[in-house]
């Protein structure tokens, strides 16, 4: 996902970002990518709720591009 903390935005705004292209993706392809926004949604809330929201840090990631 790129560089995350002070040079790069915050882990939470990547993930935001990140969102908003997988809704992009899915309004433009009519395809459903509901699996990988929730998987986002979940780490939001991971890294809400006890996580790091700027690093990441104790957030748990789904694949390796995260």
């Amino acid at each position: 996902m790129g560089e995350i903390g002070e040079t790069g935005g915050s882990f939470i705004s990547a993930l935001v970002k990140k969102l908003s292209f997988t809704q992009r993706v899915a309004d433009a392809s009519g395809k459903s990518t509901n699996a990988a926004q929730q998987e986002i949604i979940r780490q939001i809330g991971q890294a809400t709720k006890g996580g790091d929201p700027v690093k990441g840090k104790d957030v748990t990631k789904s694949g390796g591009d995260d």
